[in-house]
């Protein structure tokens, strides 16, 4: 009498897949697949995408069968199933989609039953070994399914924060707000639209106070060498943006308002840490630097003058979403 055997290995690659959804994929994949196939989970190799397909492509070189299940999406909406046997040569694939309020649980199910349907029925073929003197001993085949639990980041994200800024060597200093909308083109490329909008005093000649505002719209890129990430929570960026900045000085004796817009730029750096989820609070230093003349000019006289650069430190928060 013969007996056969074969091993399922599951490899999670990160652990934002979730437990319910992982010990979900676990039971169902124990209870469909053949009696004599084992379950076990274990860790994917580090490195991403690429390194784990390298390592299924190293089990697939062995003879062995290969699966990598793929989670997609920031809500893990969508789930991508391969498979590949030495039987049948090149991948098979699969794709499943869920609505948002589909459990945990029921998604891993789905995930399972899907994987074992793709396994060929009685796959288990023997490999050959020494012969006992009263039966044949046939090598075990393991069957090893790689997942790729990655919650796939969305490339739109929107912060918002508390701003102060600094006039430097003149009058000015300002308290406001900003905002930022970011979408991810490529590693580790964004492109964002920036508004920030600060209030504050200035000085006028002759003793004369008036109210200070500045509003500044541009758009640019940054450049994100480290994007906080499941195990990384910590990110670091860097950003260029071109706009116009506005300046308004209100007089209140003579009622008077003054306004111009100049061509800017502003700089920024920025450090961040992942709270939860798509959250991340964070800190900024830059600076906006004025193209043109800043001079406040009242009936043809400069009545103030105000640096062209305006460093500021900004306090807020990011969402990825």
């Amino acid at each position: 009498m013969t007996s056969t055997a074969a091993l399922l290995v599951v490899f999670m690659a990160a652990p934002e897949s979730g437990a319910e959804w992982a010990r979900a994929l676990e039971a169902v994949l124990r209870q469909a697949v053949d009696p004599k196939v084992t379950v076990a989970l274990r860790a994917g190799r580090e490195g991403g995408d690429s390194a784990l397909l390298a390592e299924a492509e190293e089990w697939v070189a062995k003879g062995e069968a290969v699966a990598v299940v793929e989670v997609r999406g920031p809500d893990r909406s969508a789930v991508v199933l391969r498979l590949q046997t030495p039987t049948e040569p090149g991948w098979q694939v699969r794709s499943l989609s869920f609505k948002p309020e589909d459990p945990e649980r029921e998604r891993g199910r789905a995930a399972g039953f899907t994987l074992a349907a793709m396994l060929p029925s009685g796959y288990a073929a023997p490999k050959p070994a020494a012969a006992g003197p009263e039966e044949s001993r046939l090598a075990p085949l393991r069957p090893v399914v790689a997942v790729a639990a990655r919650s796939e980041p969305s490339r739109w994200s929107a912060a918002a924060a508390v701003q102060g800024t600094l006039a430097v060597g003149s009058p000015g200093n300002r308290v406001g707000v900003s905002v930022s909308a970011r979408w991810t083109a490529q590693e580790p490329v964004d492109f964002q639209a920036v508004g920030a909008l600060g209030v504050g005093a200035l000085p006028l000649t002759g003793a004369e106070e008036a109210r200070l505002s500045e509003l500044f719209i541009g758009v640019g890129a940054a450049l994100v060498p480290w994007r906080s990430a499941p195990g990384r929570p910590m990110g670091l960026a860097f950003s260029l943006d071109l706009g116009a900045q506005a300046l308004t000085v209100t007089r209140e004796e003579p009622a008077e308002t003054l306004a111009r817009w100049l061509p800017a730029l502003r700089v920024r750096a920025e450090g961040s840490v992942r709270v939860w989820k798509g959250l991340e609070l964070a800190a900024g230093i830059g600076a906006t630097a004025a193209l043109e003349d800043t001079r406040v000019m009242v009936a043809g006289q400069a009545a103030a003058w105000m640096s062209r650069v305006s460093p500021f430190l900004e306090l807020g928060a990011h969402w990825r979403f």
